[in-house]
């Protein structure tokens, strides 16, 4: 035999020693830590189960297969060390280790009795019995069943002769009979058979809880993937939640009670849409709701409800110029190759007040019938979607008054509507009728469900700072301007204080002029500074220490208008509702003028339109009989 032979005889038996070291070391090492000694092979991606959970980063996570694999492991290494001290105690000192042992059986002994009067027994006698004696009664007996002390998860052996007919019934009683196994959400199901005899079972496991706080960090990959038309709301209970204003819904309404986030939700949406190319462009008539957006240079910003009413007619024009570009470049089927413009995203604060207060500006400068610039919207809501132009309605109740002319056709155009849990009954049955269940209220804020025609999706809502906003809003691809749009950048709207665009304005010496544009002088209620408390001085700008600043003075109306403008909606007339205020101690009360005497109209006493705003809110959830739905 020649000597490379051997040698190479003597290799590949080093080889295989080796190997089979490998290979021992690779099962203990399986043994210790839980894992199938002898693994199987992977299944095909499209047919593993769905993930419970993901991390942060989105990468799958099965948390409960870790929490048993780890158990597993405890118990086999265990069980090994002391099978292995047990043969050594009785080889070293055997009279000794029989003590011990027996100790050790009398201890699990006692542990096993008091486990079953302490636990086992009260569970199985409050839960699993009456699940078994109930699912006996509907399908017969099962061959077992199985409830975790702690609800977590189920399993039931199912007859020899269940039928699939029957699954919808077991759920039921399933979800009855064990109430925590519910708590986090509608928990999962998988129906499967045993791997040799093919009897069939049922495992209910707990739905993996809902994130109570979804920071922009969170989600910021996610978005920054998006297609110029999808945004990021948040997150649901495994992932990232995305809609999109082309294929989704062109129009996005959010009815949230005060309070819960309306404003955030907004700023997330605006922000992802003005870093994807689009204009912004907020009607606030509240002025301040969305301060991160005043001053960019790709927002434009209504404050006053001039400006507002201006901001609608551009707008419908805005439309009708897109439009005659569209019907120059569409082909036959319907696809328009030319680019109108800039998409639009146009944010609609607090409808409930803004429509009202639209209207009673058009009767202030002599205008008769409806407001133009709310028939405007009309026109943008139905026309608009082909030239890139989307809606978000904001209210704490979208009525047929606060989203058009009167009449519920234009809240038709919203496809996708953001609900709180909170909402009133009547405002949820007005907006998405009998097609979805109103779910329970939720005390975390940023709750929303994204009702769509067909289904309901539970969304944790991701929080965005003004300054995250800002940034992410103008980090992107900046529309072009449209030369003509009012109310648009730094030059034209009045930024946030002590920022840059806030400095800029300070530097040229418009921040006087554009305060005087949202206040009026002959109209403002001025205050001194010293009442406002510890007011810094502003370098650079035309205020001076001392000078008086001004407020929005409220808008007044007397009962009767509040009626006529759909202030109060649910009541049939002024005295209806007048009867439930003057019996609040915490109605509205009419205004008072510096003279102490009541403010009136002729002989009608004058309110403010914001309190009774409020006030509505308040009283939505217990309606009277005479309410009726808007």
């Amino acid at each position: 035999m020649s000597r490379s032979l051997i040698e190479t005889r003597r290799r590949n038996d080093t080889a295989e020693f080796l190997r089979g070291i490998a290979v021992a070391g690779r099962l203990v090492w399986r043994w210790h830590t839980g894992r199938r000694v002898i693994a199987r092979a992977a299944a095909p991606a499209a047919v593993r189960p769905a993930t419970d959970i993901r991390t942060p980063a989105d990468h799958a996570w099965r948390a409960h297969h870790i929490r048993r694999r780890r158990r597993r492991g405890l118990y086999r290494t265990a069980a090994t060390y002391t099978v292995l001290g047990s043969l050594y105690g009785l080889l070293a000192a055997r009279t000794l280790t029989l003590w011990l042992l027996a100790a050790a059986v009398v201890l699990a002994a006692a542990w096993t009795v008091l486990h079953v009067i302490s636990v086992r027994h009260p569970h199985h006698r409050d839960i699993v019995a009456p699940l078994t004696r109930d699912l006996t009664a509907a399908i017969g007996p099962p061959r077992d069943v199985q409830v975790d002390p702690d609800h977590a998860t189920v399993r039931v052996d199912l007859p020899h002769a269940f039928s699939v007919t029957d699954q919808e019934k077991v759920t039921e009683l399933v979800h009855a009979g064990v109430p925590g196994l519910s708590k986090t959400g509608s928990p999962t199901a998988e129906w499967k058979r045993t791997r040799i005899l093919r009897r069939p079972y049922v495992e209910y496991a707990q739905a993996v809880p809902m994130p109570g706080f979804v920071a922009w960090a969170l989600i910021r990959e996610a978005a920054d993937a998006c297609a110029e038309h999808e945004v990021i709301l948040g997150r649901t209970r495994t992932s990232p939640y995305k809609i999109s204003v082309d294929n989704d819904s062109p129009h996005i309404g959010l009815s949230m009670p005060s309070g819960e986030g309306k404003s955030v939700t907004a700023r997330l949406l605006a922000a992802q849409l003005a870093h994807h190319g689009a204009l912004a462009v907020i009607l606030d008539r509240k002025l301040t709701s969305h301060q991160w957006a005043a001053g960019l240079p790709n927002v434009a910003y209504a404050r006053s409800v001039e400006q507002v009413h201006k901001l609608c007619l551009w707008l419908a024009a805005e439309v009708d110029r897109r439009n005659a570009i569209a019907v120059q470049f569409a082909d036959r089927e319907g696809k328009v190759h030319a680019n109108p413009g800039p998409r639009l995203g146009v944010i609609l604060e607090e409808l409930n007040a803004t429509a009202a207060e639209l209207k009673a500006y058009w009767k202030s400068i002599g205008g008769k019938g409806i407001s133009p610039a709310v028939v405007a919207l009309d026109k943008v809501a139905f026309t608009g979607r082909a030239v890139l132009i989307n809606l978000v309605y904001i209210g704490q109740r979208l009525s047929a008054k606060a989203t058009g002319g009167g009449s519920a056709d234009s809240r038709e155009n919203l496809g996708i509507k953001l609900m709180s849990p909170n909402v009133a009954k009547s405002t949820w049955k007005m907006l998405i009728g009998d097609q979805h269940a109103q779910p329970e209220g939720s005390d975390t804020k940023g709750r929303l469900y994204v009702v769509g025609g067909k289904t309901s999706t539970e969304v944790q809502c991701g929080f965005m700072t003004g300054d995250e906003a800002a940034e992410y809003a103008q980090s992107g691809r900046i529309a072009e301007v449209e030369d003509d749009m009012p109310c648009l950048g730094p030059l034209k709207v009045l930024a946030p204080y002590n920022s840059p665009e806030r400095a800029l304005q300070d530097a040229a010496g418009i921040t006087g002029k554009l305060v005087a544009e949202l206040v009026p002088d002959s109209d403002t209620k001025a205050v001194q500074a010293s009442d406002l408390g510890d007011v810094p001085d502003i370098e650079g700008s035309e205020a001076k220490p001392g000078t008086r600043l001004a407020l929005v003075p409220p808008l007044l109306v007397t009962g009767p208008e509040a009626f006529a403008q759909g202030l109060l909606p649910g009541w049939q007339s002024w005295d209806s509702a007048h009867k439930h205020i003057m019996r609040d101690p915490d109605g509205p009360r009419p205004e008072v003028g510096k003279d102490g005497q009541v403010l009136k109209q002729g002989n009608a006493p004058r309110y403010n339109a914001i309190k009774l705003g409020d006030w509505v809110e308040r009283k939505r959830g217990a309606a009277p009989d005479e309410r009726r739905d808007a």
